[in-house]
């Protein structure tokens, strides 16, 4: 019984060491992007948790922006038009492993809430 016990507990401390051998899969993130309840261009500023700009992406003409090869965390987003002036919208989201993420923003909205 007492072998059974300890090769059962090698077996978890070995698929818990190659499990953590692993590295996250990437993500995305599918800004898109609204004034006035209208899709609207703008640049989308990537922020990680640490605070720092990772990313910055411009949407197309229907307000949509690919924010790809993310690993998981959660991503803070801020948003500018072409001139470079800043809408009061901030979302912040969590990104799983492999996850495709969309997030509809309101860029007029100053409690800084997305409408994913």
């Amino acid at each position: 019984m007492r072998n059974l016990v300890s090769i059962f507990a090698l077996a978890v401390l070995i698929v818990t060491s190659l499990t953590s051998c692993f590295d996250p899969e990437p993500g995305e993130l599918i800004a898109r992007c609204f004034l006035n309840d209208r899709e609207r261009s703008c640049v989308v500023m990537v922020y990680g948790s640490n605070g720092k700009q990772i990313q910055e992406v411009s949407t197309d003409s229907n307000g949509v922006g690919y924010i790809e090869a993310l690993v998981p965390d959660t991503y803070t987003l801020k948003f500018k038009d072409i001139s470079g002036n800043m809408y009061p919208a901030v979302a912040t989201v969590k990104l799983v492993s492999g996850a495709s993420l969309p997030v509809n923003i309101e860029l007029n909205n100053e409690d800084g809430m997305p409408n994913s």
